[in-house]
């Protein structure tokens, strides 16, 4: 039996299931996908990996390049095993929100209505730009399709998408209920 993992180790397993990498690689592609919807840091994939050869999960190989060293990891047939199972398994699926804009919608009441439109239209930005941001990555999503089958990474980008897009549209009726509500 496998101790508990965290959701880190499972980004971990997930990346490697894609492919062999090494640490950077792991961060790199993490950045480019899963971060949008479960974020890991560099100091969490080193220790993270380390932890998983322990456990008989990963292994890791050296290949330097040049002068530099360089581990590329890749999964055991136990890490194989566990990525499955968890992907199998009928567990809690927990959603959590962390928006730094809504958190300040939130007491943005003391604010002036031109001031609170403004917060508004920065979250709008924000997703405005992170809609393009990911519209970027599509690419790389269909390219990961066509050649190697991989669905999954294409369906979480339409979801990020749709998401952007739901952002910007409700802050669009947001503020044009505030403007109605508060005229300046």
């Amino acid at each position: 039996m496998i101790e508990e993992l965290p959701t880190s180790a499972y980004v971990i397993l997930g990346l490697l299931g894609l492919g062999l990498r090494s640490g950077y690689e792991i961060k790199r592609a993490a950045d480019e996908s899963t971060r949008h919807f479960a974020a890991i840091s560099f100091r969490q994939i080193y220790p993270e990996l380390k932890r998983m050869q322990r456990l008989g999960l990963v292994r890791g190989t050296d290949a330097p390049t040049g002068d530099r060293r360089r581990t590329l990891y890749q999964l055991t047939p136990s890490g194989r095993a566990a990525l499955d199972a968890w992907l199998r398994a009928d567990d809690e699926m927990t959603v959590e929100l962390r928006h730094g804009g809504l958190l300040k919608l939130f007491f943005a009441d003391r604010l002036a209505p031109a001031d609170r439109l403004a917060l508004i239209g920065r979250i709008r930005d924000h997703h405005r730009r992170g809609r393009e941001a990911l519209e970027r990555s599509r690419p790389t999503a269909e390219r990961r399709r066509d050649r190697r089958g991989e669905r999954g990474p294409l369906e979480t980008l339409a979801f990020g998408l749709e998401l952007h897009e739901f952002m910007v549209d409700w802050c669009d009726r947001l503020a044009a209920r505030l403007a109605v509500e508060s005229p300046q």
